[in-house]
């Protein structure tokens, strides 16, 4: 393959990161990813060529930490504006996140009564810091922008405390050998361990 990998490297990585924060890294998965278009028009109008790399791929991943969860990535999903998407199932809640709505957390609780559950909105606040930092009332929206001088920030704030930021170098490794292992599961048809 000349072109390398194409939602796996584009938009996978993200979802990747986001599970080994939140669950932790992974144990082993098996994957199917799919090119939707094999022939595609070159820019240049010339012609047409053969489409190397994925358009959407799909992983059913195990964690180190007993977790299984669902990994789905598609750069042809056009109806959707760069959407991530995650839900942890856990047995006493379920925190819901969409990026379309980054100022919102949908939590479901399995402790309060029967006739009580449901999710709930948590609108982000002051009180959910860093946000304080960027507005003082809450109901106002944080954006894509503020999120890269966070992150720009912890990095700052790494290097004069002379500590690890997160994601290190050891992390984005583990990212890469979970992208990776997506890729050798698809093309070898077998469940990948890591």
């Amino acid at each position: 393959m000349v072109a390398g990998l194409g939602t796996l490297g584009d938009l996978g990585c993200h979802l990747v990161a986001m599970a080994h924060r939140l669950v932790g890294p992974a144990e082993s998965l098996i994957a199917d990813p799919q090119i939707i278009h094999p022939m595609r028009p070159l820019a240049d109008g010339s012609g047409r060529a053969a489409v190397e790399n994925e358009d959407t791929a799909s992983a059913i991943v195990r964690f180190v930490s007993g977790a299984q969860g669902t990994l789905c990535s598609s750069r042809s999903a056009s109806e959707r504006k760069n959407r991530l998407d995650w839900e942890v199932h856990g047995t006493k809640a379920m925190p819901s996140f969409r990026q379309e709505r980054m100022d919102e957390l949908q939590m479901y609780v399995n402790e309060v009564r029967k006739a009580e559950q449901g999710f709930r909105t948590i609108l982000t606040g002051p009180e959910h810091q860093p946000y304080g930092l960027f507005c003082p009332a809450p109901g106002h929206q944080l954006g894509f922008k503020e999120l890269k001088t966070v992150e720009f920030a912890g990095l700052l704030k790494a290097i004069a405390e002379d500590c690890d930021a997160w994601p290190n170098f050891t992390a984005a490794l583990d990212f890469e050998q979970v992208i990776h292992a997506i890729d050798v599961s698809a093309h070898e048809c077998r469940r990948t361990v890591l």
